[in-house]
């Protein structure tokens, strides 16, 4: 006959002089026992016995899910809320962990292709998202456990939203077989993510040819046909395009691309498309009786033409066929001088018609 009596992995019996007995269960222990005997005597010493058999009602333990939202290659954080069973069960002062993929647990998980989650000891947990991950990711299981070693688990689960940056397209245009520049407008998606370029992220022209970043500094330029016309040079700090035409080549040319990528590396194109023109004044020269570099006046010349002319009428020449002087004068010619010469400009033709004829 003992006081006390303990079963492993259940608990242990006292019983007083009252005979009361009480059961203290481990625990993790929960279910019905297997109870334990008592004995009593009467005042012959006849021995009675009875049984008591306790049953432990489980305390679980809750906890709440957390989600979060953030953009690409900016820092999240969450916690998980976790809640004891029953306020005589409190929850163990010993921080949540995180469950790695093998069931340990720990205080860091890395999520390849993901990004990586760290928790405190205040059970918050902070997730570090690859700078080109986007979307929902799969998330991370916190456990806690109460003062009877109970565990709870509940998820972290954040999701990225993408970072999009812009490109503005230019142009320029200018004469023919003479340079032009021009850059590409590039914008960030997001303030705390800028674009890059500097010397390890250089802007690079896309090669023609291939239709990827070119290492070269230089590419060439092709017409809308896809003939060499010119060349485009990059400057990969900036990302201003230099193109120079051949001295042959009038139009508008393919663009040249530019690529640069922003803080997470997404990459992005841009496009600059120069135009050459034609000298107006070498155009002109074209054209048939016109000497190179010269501009007539056909509103004088028709003026010359017409007649007959009053007799009293005097004109005014235009200022632009005149020669400066200083002084503002009225330039005007008789009617006769004009009479005069057109008369002499008759002579002058019958005498080239009488010639031919005898000719």
């Amino acid at each position: 006959m003992v006081e006390n009596v303990t079963i492993p992995g259940q608990g242990s019996y006292q019983i007083n002089d009252q005979g009361q007995v009480t059961f203290t269960p481990e625990k993790t222990f929960t279910g019905q026992t297997s109870g334990v005997t008592v004995v009593k005597t009467d005042a012959n010493g006849t021995p009675v016995e009875a049984t008591y058999t306790p049953s432990v009602e489980a305390v679980k333990p809750s906890a709440e899910n957390v989600t979060s939202t953030g953009k690409q290659g900016q820092i999240q954080t969450g916690t998980p809320i976790f809640k004891s069973g029953d306020k005589s069960v409190a929850l163990s002062d010993q921080p949540a962990k995180l469950k790695d993929a093998s069931g340990q647990l720990v205080d860091e998980v890395v999520v390849p292709g993901q990004g990586s989650y760290q928790i405190n000891d205040q059970g918050q947990i902070t997730f570090t998202p690859e700078k080109t991950f986007t979307g929902q990711a799969t998330g991370v299981t916190v456990v806690k456990t109460d003062v009877n070693g109970t565990p709870v688990e509940a998820t972290y689960t954040p999701s990225v939203e993408a970072v999009k940056p812009s490109a503005e397209n230019v142009t320029s245009t200018g004469k023919q077989g003479q340079p032009q520049t021009g850059t590409p407008v590039f914008k960030a998606g997001d303030s705390q993510t800028p674009i890059v370029i500097d010397a390890e992220h250089p802007a690079q022209l896309i090669d023609p040819y291939t239709g990827q970043a070119s290492q070269a500094l230089s590419v060439d330029a092709l017409d809308q046909e896809g003939k060499v016309i010119g060349t485009y040079t990059i400057d990969p700090q900036t990302g201003q395009v230099s193109f120079q035409p051949q001295e042959s080549f009038l139009g508008q040319a393919q663009p040249a691309q530019v690529q640069v990528q922003d803080a997470n590396g997404t990459v992005l194109t841009g496009n600059y498309t120069p135009t050459v023109l034609a000298d107006q004044l070498e155009e002109e020269s074209k054209e048939p009786g016109k000497e190179p570099g010269r501009v007539e006046s056909t509103a004088f010349t028709s003026l010359l033409r017409q007649r007959p002319i009053p007799a009293n009428h005097s004109y005014q020449a235009p200022a632009q066929l005149l020669p400066q002087t200083g002084s503002k004068e009225e330039n005007t010619l008789p009617a006769a001088g004009f009479l005069a010469l057109a008369g002499l400009g008759l002579l002058a033709a019958n005498g080239r018609r009488k010639s031919y004829k005898e000719d």
